[in-house]
């Protein structure tokens, strides 16, 4: 009798964790060309969940299409990692080329700061160069900038070249201050946004001519 209850509970509790599990998925990506998930390569589409970490190899893309309807596009050699918090996501940047469309859940955080969609939706492109500067363009709707500082705004049809520097310390707790940890700098805003990569289906976006970043 007692191995019986011990079954039925064993059995309860794997029914139990299935749910949780399941919940952890945020979306599906696709692979064009080499791509990686977390260290392996990905044959063809497959779950993500949060906390994973999408990377792409020398000619490789891939594009990940969240549940919700946002979606990330990654060019050559390109990484990022993806992450459920309460009812929004963040794409943790960490090179190369990204395009995002957000419909007000997804932010791109980046060498200390965050970009989002500034209104209901935005279609956007972020490219971290090897000299530390990110270029910001938006196809679609304006997007922000959030630094330590304060918002700046890039309008559809612009491209803002950035740099970050780290914010000085106010105070003893640094109370009220921003969660981002840099200070925004504009370079140069240009009329103008040039894809560094060809935007997927999965972002619905308008065709745009890629170009090499």
């Amino acid at each position: 009798m007692k191995q019986l209850v011990a079954l039925s509970l064993s059995f309860l509790l794997v029914l139990g964790a299935v749910p949780a599990d399941s919940a952890t998925f945020l979306g599906t990506v696709t692979p064009h060309g080499k791509a990686r998930l977390n260290d392996q390569f990905i044959p063809a589409d497959t779950r993500v969940a949060s906390g994973d970490r999408i990377a792409t190899e020398e000619n490789g893309q891939a594009s990940l299409r969240f549940d919700t309807g946002e979606a990330i596009a990654l060019g050559e050699l390109s990484a990022v990692q993806v992450e459920a918090r309460q009812e929004l996501l963040a794409a943790r940047f960490e090179q190369g080329v990204l395009i995002f469309r957000s419909q007000g859940r997804l932010t791109v955080e980046a060498r200390g700061i965050t970009i989002r969609a500034k209104e209901a939706a935005a279609l956007a492109q972020v490219i971290l160069r090897q000299d530390g500067r990110i270029e910001v363009g938006a196809f679609e709707g304006a997007v922000e900038v959030l630094g330590a500082d304060r918002p700046l705004t890039v309008n559809p049809g612009y491209t803002a070249t950035l740099a970050v520097a780290d914010q000085k310390p106010v105070g003893a707790g640094a109370a009220g201050l921003s969660v981002a940890t840099k200070v925004v700098i504009v370079v140069a805003v240009a009329a103008g946004v040039a894809a560094a990569i060809a935007i997927p289906l999965a972002l619905r976006g308008p065709a745009v001519s890629p170009v090499r970043p």
